[in-house]
């Protein structure tokens, strides 16, 4: 994606701490090895909130106040993952079960984002998950893959206690500023 001059890509996400972390890792590392997969391994382990966008670094000060602002007032809460599921034969990912509090701070991103325009994309429906293959994964390598993931047993819980910007750096995305649920 060519970006404008003096512009970069951020997305808004939950990062998932160390153990829930190592082990969507693990599956993305499995995912690469076996089916021939590897961009998901490009991201840490996340749910994304707000899809990649492009803003004026000079202006992103104005992001990270009003993403603060907006979580306020929110607190930590439990997040459960369950399961595998697919979209089409181009994403596989690990399901989120539904959470009320999840929604409500979904909700409340939206609405703040939506008030720095920029072209921020959030007219899409919300569907959290946590993606382990993504645009790499050819019908070849998904007919190949999903076998052995739809009736696989995952279950994994944990806190969330930030929600987190994402800056792309030199082809990765790195954490740029965590926005602690107080």
């Amino acid at each position: 994606m060519a970006r404008n001059k003096g512009h970069s890509l951020y997305f808004v996400c939950i990062l998932m701490p160390d153990e829930a972390g190592m082990e969507v890792t693990a599956f993305k590392e499995e995912i690469a090895t076996k089916f021939g997969s590897s961009y998901a391994l490009r991201t840490p382990p996340h749910i994304t909130l707000i899809s990649p966008f492009e803003f004026p670094d000079e202006e992103i000060g104005t992001v990270t106040q009003l993403q603060d602002e907006a979580l306020w007032g929110y607190n930590p809460f439990d997040l459960q993952l369950k399961g595998f599921g697919a979209f089409g034969n181009r994403v596989m990912y690990i399901n989120v079960v539904q959470n009320v509090m999840l929604d409500a701070i979904y909700t409340q991103v939206v609405k703040a984002y939506k008030q720095l325009g920029k072209n921020i994309d959030v007219s899409k429906d919300f569907n959290p998950h946590a993606t382990i293959a993504n645009r790499d994964l050819t019908q070849a390598r998904f007919d190949r893959a999903w076998p052995a993931f739809i009736n696989r047993q995952y279950n994994a819980t944990f806190k969330v206690s930030e929600i987190h910007l994402l800056k792309h750096i030199e082809g990765r995305w790195q954490l740029f500023h965590a926005s602690p649920l107080p």
